[in-house]
Formats: structure tokens, C-alpha cells, sequence
């Protein structure tokens, strides 16, 4: 798997990479690659195309799909509070609000977010965008499926030995 923690770590080993150097030190300079290391957590999920950004972006074709409608009203909001950074203490110091006003700005937020953390290239989240679009076609027709009391055509069989699902004791 390639990601940019693989690649800056093994390809710019001793070179000097210019980063944010993390909670202890909340500003940004310069570090070894063999150092760096990204800001947030990276699952095993697959890199191109970004596993992430798909959820995003099939997540927010399904909502157009499934509401019929591309703006929010009232938009939705999502609160962090004072504090509540489970990566660094005390963080933020003030509650920090985001709003979508529409699904197009959320799933775009979303995506986004695996660039600003540095876990993924920019074309693995750009080329995203249309390989994932399948997937809300998938979902909504699975939703309609259910809704007539139909067992949708598609589904995963959670109790198999083997997949990500028991591999991560999700089941």
C-alpha cells in the first residue's frame, strides 16, 4: 500500500520534510521523512482510490438520491466542543462549528479531509469521486428494495470466515 507516510518515509528517509510537528509543538517546521509521520490515524483501507473519500462521496450521492434534493434546509451542523480533540489535549480552545448547507459541500468536506490530514494524494481522493458513484446506486436500490419488502440483490454475508468484517470484529 502506498500512502504518503510510506512514500515520505522511505523515499525522502534523510531528506528534510516540512510538516506539523503535532500537539507538543502546535506549529509547523521541518523534520527528517524518516520522522514524519500523518496527523491522524490511517485505517488499512486502500489508498487509490481512497477507500475514505468513496464512502464520502457515495454517502452523499445517496442522500441527493434518497431526499431528492441537493440543499439542506435547515443545514446541518456538527458541534466540537472545548476540548474534545481525542489527539490533542485541550484542543480546540473554543467550540468550532461545521455547517453543510448541502450534501455536495459535505461530501467534498469529507473527501477533502484525507488530504488535510496527509493520508492520501490528492488524485486518489480527485479520481474518487466518479469510480465511487456506483456504490449510492447500489445503496438507494437496495433502500427502495427494502421499502417494497424485497430482499435486495446485493448484501454481504457478514458471518464469513475471513473478511474485513470478522478480521476486525465487526460482525
Amino acid at each position: 500500500m502506498l500512502r504518503p507516510r510510506t512514500s515520505i518515509n522511505r523515499a525522502l528517509t534523510d531528506q528534510s520534510v516540512f510538516s506539523y510537528l503535532g500537539p507538543t509543538e502546535a506549529t509547523s517546521g521541518s523534520l527528517q521523512g524518516s520522522d514524519w509521520v500523518p496527523y491522524l490515524f490511517e485505517e488499512a483501507n486502500s489508498e487509490f482510490p481512497s477507500h475514505t473519500a468513496c464512502q464520502c462521496y457515495a454517502f452523499g450521492r445517496s442522500m441527493r438520491l434518497f431526499t431528492g434534493a441537493v440543499g439542506l434546509n435547515p443545514p446541518i451542523q456538527y458541534v466540537v466542543d472545548i476540548g474534545s480533540s481525542l489527539v490533542e489535549e485541550g484542543h480546540p480552545l473554543t467550540n468550532y462549528t461545521f455547517e453543510w448547507s448541502d450534501w455536495d459541500k459535505m461530501q467534498d468536506e469529507c473527501a477533502q479531509s484525507r488530504l488535510d490530514s496527509g493520508s492520501h494524494f490528492s488524485k486518489s481522493v480527485t479520481q474518487t469521486a466518479e469510480s465511487c458513484a456506483d456504490v449510492a446506486d447500489i445503496v438507494i436500490q437496495a433502500f427502495d428494495d427494502l421499502d417494497k419488502g424485497v430482499s435486495p440483490s446485493y448484501s454481504i454475508d457478514t458471518t464469513a470466515v475471513g473478511t474485513e468484517f470478522t478480521s476486525r470484529g465487526c460482525n
